[in-house]
């Protein structure tokens, strides 16, 4: 954190282990809460823990870390109505500080990230 006044984003998207332990980090068992609009009928999500590098061109490069069971989601037949929904993610073994990405999945396709930072 930077500062005595670390933001609620710092807060929420940082990981850090707890003393005396250090990385690699084993992470329990987590949920990943979302708010869904425009969407239609029945799909299947899933969510994917990604740790990113910078690749021998100084790119980005990611690795799944973890993945959870895709569940299959009705959204009825709405797109203007707000649907919640939570995936369990299971244990997740962080191999060391850095930046991590949480990426929602639908029907094979990335619709929503959240970066984390181990540290």
């Amino acid at each position: 954190m930077d500062g005595a006044d670390p933001s609620v984003h710092q807060i929420l998207h940082a990981i850090r282990p707890r003393p005396p332990f250090n990385y690699p980090e084993w992470k329990p068992t987590f949920y990943l809460f979302a708010m869904l609009a425009d969407g239609q009928g029945v799909c299947d999500f899933s969510v994917e823990m990604r740790q990113v590098r910078l690749d021998d061109q100084l790119g980005e490069a990611e690795n799944i870390v973890g993945r959870s069971k895709t569940g299959r989601i009705d959204l009825g037949s709405q797109p203007l109505r707000v649907q919640p929904i939570s995936f369990m993610m299971p244990s997740v073994l962080l191999p060391q500080a850095g930046v991590y990405r949480l990426y929602l999945i639908c029907n094979g396709n990335e619709i929503g990230v959240e970066t984390i930072h181990a540290r």
